[in-house]
């Protein structure tokens, strides 16, 4: 399932999505299948986690179902039960081997006139910068750590005071958009609220460029995931 996430309902945490869709989806009588053991819990998967108050125009869900429904009928069923602020894009079937990888990711974030100004020259000197080494700060009770930044750069552009960051993810790691900010020197505050994730990559099969259709037809019952 694609689906957009703008307003209030960015500043949700992973675990709060995970379970604003979990609700979505019951009260919607979709038939979610349930891992087995003590504390069973639905097969939902995020395969790319937005940074807590970061916007997301195609973000995807996988959602693994007990019986083959039309993904129209799933995404009809859901848009009436999730959060204002949630946009269900379309929803599709995706066989089990289906790689959700992701390789790099788009950002952008609009700026104010003053600062903009500053960003020609900020970008050249980062692109050239053969390194760019931070603190990242891991949460209450964990130490800090040093990351280099720079690496996972791919790309930054500025058009109409609006800043594009595109970032590459290596084995799970990458640059979260408010180091890419440091890295330029951009204040963090009020500007990592303002931050949407526009598009992401997948690899190595990219589904994310395709239609999403929401008229597939459903396979045999044993295929089993639908998404």
């Amino acid at each position: 399932m694609q689906f957009a996430i703008q307003g209030d309902v960015r500043f949700l945490s992973h675990h709060d999505t995970m379970r604003m869709f979990e609700r979505a989806a019951t009260r919607a009588g979709l038939p979610l299948r349930y891992s087995e053991g003590f504390n069973p819990n639905p097969k939902l998967m995020l395969p790319l986690p937005r940074p807590v108050g970061v916007a997301g125009l195609e973000e995807w869900m996988l959602l693994q179902l007990r019986e083959p429904i039309e993904p129209a009928a799933v995404c009809g069923n859901l848009a009436e039960h999730v959060p204002e602020g949630v946009r269900l894009a379309g929803c599709r079937w995706a066989p089990g081997s289906a790689s959700w990888q992701a390789k790099d990711a788009l950002y952008e974030v609009p700026l104010d006139g003053d600062l903009a100004a500053l960003l020609p020259e900020r970008i050249a000197r980062v692109m050239a910068a053969a390194s760019g080494v931070l603190t990242r700060r891991m949460g209450p009770g964990r130490p800090a750590k040093s990351i280099d930044a720079r690496r996972f750069v791919l790309g930054l552009d500025l058009h109409d005071q609006r800043l594009a960051m595109r970032v590459s993810f290596e084995s799970g790691a990458t640059a979260r958009p408010s180091e890419v900010l440091e890295l330029l020197g951009l204040p963090v505050q009020p500007y990592v609220s303002r931050v949407t994730r526009v598009h992401i990559t997948w690899g190595p099969r990219d589904l994310s460029d395709k239609p999403v259709s929401t008229s597939h037809p459903a396979p045999a019952k044993e295929a089993g995931s639908n998404e």
